[in-house]
């Protein structure tokens, strides 16, 4: 697993792992924000692009007044609950009062935050639901080509880059953590940089940005190479020295927004794990017994592992351990088997494990010589102990121990080398297992997070029906689909008469509930095929496909008279003022809405609340 479909040289993929911390690239802007979030201390030139205050006026103001006091309130509480370790802090929300859907993600960092403002247009309703059918191919893959093959399909797929390779750093030329970042996106090699202008920053509270751009000099090396956009993710165990690094390239320019960016990241950290389950694996066939053992523990899709058939393994385990207990300690959950040290006691052992290496294991097999003499000899008769860390997450966070009865003399059976490496082993599969299931987690969470954000780019929060963009996006589909079946389709756009003196008179809060009732009221009354959307204001669009001219006006006049005859508190009767058209061959969706605004508009000068028709262009 060296290296797979490598047609990169390494210093190309090198190149693209170098970052500028004085420009960002222009898919998106950036700010940073002092320790308590008062003052804007830098900005890219490029904030105008995205908000209604240039990059200078920005450095006099607050981040409230940039993105408003709720956006800001959420994003500090989210990250004060974050406990992970700096930089690496992050959360993101969206940005709801943007015209466009945009969303910012905050990066904790020791002198403030770091804030990455992106679009999240272009998001496909399916991208989660492709991204976790792809994790679990992957999750259930048996042998480490095959599953290198479909990690290496899923980032082609879900990225669009063109090509997709796994490469392996040289034990000479290893990168340290530190100067790896999670994730390095270069959207276009071409694209000329946004300087970043305010108060000058070290360059390491940037350093987690994904935004940041090229440096002159791998860019140009990258566009000789007709590279035109980049993906890097790198591949690392725990806390070990990165061992490669997963690279998707393509000559044309790919923006990868930030949800599917963390789907990436979400998809090779299941395969790289899984690829690491395989190796333990096949490293230790030599054990068949204790593989064919923990090849019965299958955890399929669940989100945890299946400890009914993990208690059934353990004890071929400690057979083969020649042990008198075993705990698997994680997070909160203590899952044991045999003799083992109650609650309390377990507390001290763990207690006194955390100062000492949690890469390698620790094992002794006379407990009366060392300092938990004093917690294990009273409690319970157990003279030995192995000690494995679990590492998940590229952080150890859990024990596998084992234990041994006294053999003779008070003292137990020595643990060997191969018990070492049998119990690293051991400890390697079920953290890849453990992670596998957190991924499967936190896939999940991401899934509804997905949705969630969907939904809110998709739905007017007032009225909770389609926003102006959802519908807009409707319209474009259904006249696409009139021009190739020339089926009719009908639009209706109508107004709340009078709306402006329903707020004066009693409030916006009124307002918005008349809004709210209308729509509900008129949902009722369409069909499951036809769309409703909120215009703008107090103006409703109707599309009504397969609805010939004559039945969209019938639908117009009942929907018009059951208006007046419904009072809504504390407005009382209101009218609507509605206007009707159908397509017509070679409409665009502005000239049918223009059409229909034009019959709405001869409604009003009606008289209002009634309906007018304009059939043909004017």
């Amino acid at each position: 697993m060296d290296s797979l479909g490598m047609d990169l040289e390494a210093s190309d993929y090198r190149a693209a792992l170098k970052r500028d911390t004085r420009a960002i690239q222009p898919c998106g802007c950036l700010v940073t924000v002092d320790r308590q979030w008062r003052r804007i201390r830098m900005a890219s030139i490029n904030l105008g692009c995205f908000f209604d205050l240039t990059s200078d006026e920005a450095l006099d103001h607050s981040p409230h007044r940039l993105l408003g006091a709720p956006l800001v309130d959420a994003l500090q509480q989210a990250l004060s609950h974050n406990t992970q370790a700096e930089p690496s802090r992050f959360a993101s929300h969206r940005l709801r009062s943007a015209e466009r859907s945009l969303l910012v993600t905050a990066h904790g960092t020791t002198s403030g935050a770091t804030l990455e403002i992106e679009p999240l247009d272009g998001l496909r309703d399916d991208l989660t639901c492709r991204a976790m059918a792809w994790g679990s191919r992957i999750a259930e893959c048996a042998d480490e080509e095959q599953t290198a093959e479909l990690w290496l399909r899923a980032i082609r797929e879900l990225s669009g880059h063109d090509q997709a390779s796994i490469h392996h750093f040289a034990p000479t030329a290893c990168p340290t953590s530190a100067s790896l970042a999670p994730l390095r996106m270069v959207a276009d090699t071409q694209a000329n940089p946004i300087p970043l202008i305010g108060e000058p920053l070290a360059s390491e509270a940037l350093s987690s940005s994904d935004l940041l751009a090229l440096p002159a000099e791998p860019a140009r090396q990258l566009r000789q190479r007709t590279i035109r956009s980049v993906l890097a993710i790198p591949l690392q165990h725990g806390s070990e020295p990165p061992w490669g690094t997963l690279i998707g390239y393509s000559n044309v320019p790919r923006y990868l927004s930030p949800p599917l960016r963390r789907l990436l990241q979400l998809i090779t950290q299941t395969a790289w794990q899984r690829l690491q389950l395989l190796d333990a694996r096949r490293n230790l066939q030599r054990r068949q017994r204790f593989l064919d053992t923990y090849g019965r523990i299958d955890i399929g899709s669940q989100q945890r592992l299946p400890i009914r058939t993990l208690r059934e393994a353990s004890q071929t385990w400690l057979d083969d351990f020649r042990a008198c207990g075993m705990l698997l300690v994680h997070g909160d959950q203590v899952n044991g088997i045999g003799m083992h040290p109650d609650t309390s006691t377990l507390a001290q052992i763990t207690h006194f494990l955390e100062g000492h290496s949690r890469s390698l294991p620790w094992a002794n097999h006379d407990l009366s010589q060392t300092p938990l003499a004093g917690i294990l000899v009273q409690n319970c008769p157990i003279a030995g102990l192995l000690a494995t860390p679990l590492s998940t997450g590229g952080k150890a966070d859990g024990w596998l121990l084992l234990f041994r009865q006294a053999h003779r003399n008070g003292v137990g059976r020595p643990w060997s080398t191969s018990d070492l490496h049998s119990a690293q082993d051991l400890a390697c599969m079920l953290s890849a297992d453990i992670a596998v299931c957190n991924a499967r987690q936190v896939a999940h969470q991401l899934q509804k997070h997905n949705a969630t954000l969907m939904r809110l780019a998709h739905t007017d929060p007032v009225t909770q029906i389609a926003n102006r963009h959802r519908i807009e996006q409707v319209l474009d589909d259904e006249l696409l689909d009139c021009e190739h079946s020339h089926r009719p389709c009908s639009l209706l756009l109508f107004d709340i008469d009078h709306f402006k003196r329903i707020n004066d008179t009693h409030g916006h809060d009124a307002g918005d509930k008349v809004l709210r009732q209308l729509a509900q009221e008129t949902l009722t009354r369409l069909r499951a095929g036809d769309h409703l959307g909120r215009w703008g204001g107090e103006e409703f669009l109707i599309i009504a496909p397969d609805c010939p001219l004559q039945a969209a006006t019938e639908l117009a006049n009942r929907l018009c008279r059951e208006r007046q005859s419904t009072p809504i508190p504390p407005a009382g009767s209101i009218s609507i003022s509605i206007g009707v058209t159908c397509w017509q061959p070679g409409d665009t969706p502005k000239s049918i809405v223009r059409r229909a605004d034009l019959a709405m508009y001869e409604a009003k000068e009606a008289g209002r609340g009634c309906v007018r028709v304009v059939e043909t262009p004017p």
